[in-house]
């Protein structure tokens, strides 16, 4: 598709309008993870290792999505600090790290399994003599556990759209003319709680 030019294409060189591309970016992947997280609120638990492949997929795209934004990235990619967002919140700061913990441990290393763990088996022999093994799972964390993790992402959402009315002001003043978002509506599946800012 050909790029259509106009007499704004020199917007695009501005430095802020630069950060706002890798704001916008970091905004998709955060609502990414709030899509997730809702999905494994939203799961009923059914004793079947499809329902355990959901929640783990669940859990999986949340917690990569949430880091994307804590985890170094290609050029010209903006990493965020924990204290940037989180301030001096203590309870916000470990529920972050509890997050990458997830992801580092679980995910990225397989070093834990969070969600399901073996915890024996169930040995039954056959007529042949044959011992078949009958995996004994545990899970991990119950499904009401994962509400404590939307004040997070509402923090996150609430540096990520004041990080853009700075870079859309300072552009503004660049410019000499007022530049705005277009805004839109919230997401169907987002709860009332995790609605949209404005």
């Amino acid at each position: 598709m050909k790029k259509v030019s106009s007499q704004y294409d020199h917007l695009s060189e501005i430095r802020e309008i630069k950060q706002l591309t890798q704001l916008l970016e970091l905004m998709m992947s955060m609502n990414q993870a709030r899509y997730f997280l809702e999905r494994i609120k939203r799961t009923k638990l059914v004793a079947a290792m499809e329902w355990v492949y959901e929640a783990d997929g669940n859990l999986l795209a949340f917690v990569i999505a949430y880091g994307r934004g804590f985890v170094s990235a290609g050029p010209g990619r903006t990493v965020l600090k924990p204290g940037q967002v989180y301030g001096s919140d203590e309870k916000l700061t470990k529920m972050h790290e509890e997050i990458m913990h997830f992801r580092n441990r679980k995910y990225a290393h397989h070093e834990d399994n969070i969600l399901t763990t073996v915890v024996g088996y169930q040995v039954s022999p056959t007529e042949d003599g044959e011992l078949i093994l009958s995996p004994q799972l545990q899970l991990g964390l119950p499904l009401d556990s994962y509400d404590r993790y939307d004040p997070v992402l509402r923090r996150m959402h609430e540096y990520l759209y004041d990080r853009q009315k700075e870079l859309l002001e300072r552009a503004s003043v660049k410019i000499g003319r007022k530049i705005v978002m277009q805004p839109g509506p919230g997401p169907t599946w987002a709860s009332d709680e995790m609605d949209v800012l404005d």
